[in-house]
C-alpha cells in the first residue's frame, strides 16, 4: 500500500492511502495522538513509521498502525525542528534522518539502543527520501 500523511484535510495530521488504479485517496483516520508535519516510510516487514517535526525543536519518530492511524509507539528525538526541511528512510534496522535548512544533517537513529548519531552534514538540502520494500530489516 502507498500511504500519505495528510495535513490538508486535517491540520493535526491524518493517514490516507492512495488507490494506485485511480489515484484517489482513501482516508484511514486522524493520527491518534495527533502527528502534524510528518513524512512516512515503511519497513521490509510491513511496519509504518512517521517522522514528525516538533515545534520549535526536536522531532518524533512514531510507529503507526496502517489500519487505524493510531500510534503503536513513539520516540522523542533531538534532531530536527519545525523550520527544517526533512526526510527519512529505513535501512538495516536503523532510520536515517535528513534535517536542516540550507544544508542537511544526516542522523542515524538506532531504535533498539535509542541512540542518535550524526553521520555527516552536506551542503545540499534533502527534502525527500525513498526506501525499497526489499530493504533489509
Amino acid at each position: 500500500s502507498l500511504f500519505i500523511a495528510d495535513t490538508v484535510h486535517n491540520p493535526s495530521g491524518a493517514l490516507a492511502s492512495v488507490d494506485l488504479a485511480t489515484f484517489k485517496l482513501g482516508y484511514v483516520g486522524p493520527f491518534s495522538p495527533p502527528l502534524p508535519v510528518c513524512e512516512l516510510t515503511g519497513t521490509g516487514d510491513g511496519r509504518l513509521f512517521a517522522f514528525c517535526m516538533n515545534n520549535p525543536t526536536g522531532s518524533t519518530l512514531a510507529q503507526v498502525d496502517p489500519k487505524t492511524a493510531k500510534q503503536i509507539g513513539a520516540d522523542k528525538l533531538k534532531t530536527g525542528g519545525i523550520n527544517n526541511a526533512f526526510a527519512f528512510g529505513f535501512w538495516g534496522g536503523n532510520f536515517y534522518l535528513f534535517t536542516g535548512t540550507g544544508s542537511t544533517t544526516i542522523t542515524e537513529y538506532d531504535p533498539i539502543k535509542k541512540t542518535e548519531t550524526v553521520v555527516k552534514t552536506i551542503s545540499e538540502e534533502i527534502v525527500g527520501a525513498g526506501v525499497s520494500t526489499c530493504a533489509p530489516l
